[in-house]
């Protein structure tokens, strides 16, 4: 029988698996080869969106003077279309630099594990000279 203590343990502490270092390592360098594609195709989607933005942020800019200038309803309706426009490009592009942000952070991750993984090997030159 489990006591609550134990109980509260296991869920805050949960098994992980221990997999060899070798299949360990080729698991990381598959993520971080995916994790880079990924990268650089959001930079590049990130590329686009920043010259739609630019265009979009002049054309709001361009209908909301002709929507005071005019002072006609279907000149309100499309400053209002464009800036929907606008807001939603502008969505997308901080969108866009979150997740650059979270790919960024995963691969620094993947990095450090790929790196203490290939410290533990047994034949690594640092753990040699502290025998």
């Amino acid at each position: 029988m489990f006591t609550a203590d134990a109980v509260r343990r296991r869920l805050h502490f949960p098994m992980s698996l221990q997999l060899p270092t070798g299949i360990e390592q080729r698991l990381v360098r598959h993520r971080l080869a995916r994790c880079t594609a990924t990268l650089q195709e959001l930079r590049e989607d990130l590329r686009i969106t920043r010259e739609q933005h630019d265009i979009m942020r002049d054309d709001a800019a361009d209908s909301a003077l002709r929507a005071i200038v005019a002072e006609t309803p279907s000149a309100e309706f499309e400053h209002r279309d464009t800036q929907r426009h606008f807001v939603a490009i502008s969505t997308h592009l901080a969108h866009l630099e979150a997740a650059i942000a979270d790919h960024e952070r995963e691969i620094d991750s993947l990095l450090d594990r790929l790196h203490s993984t290939d410290a533990t090997e047994p034949g690594d030159s640092s753990q040699r000279h502290e025998s």
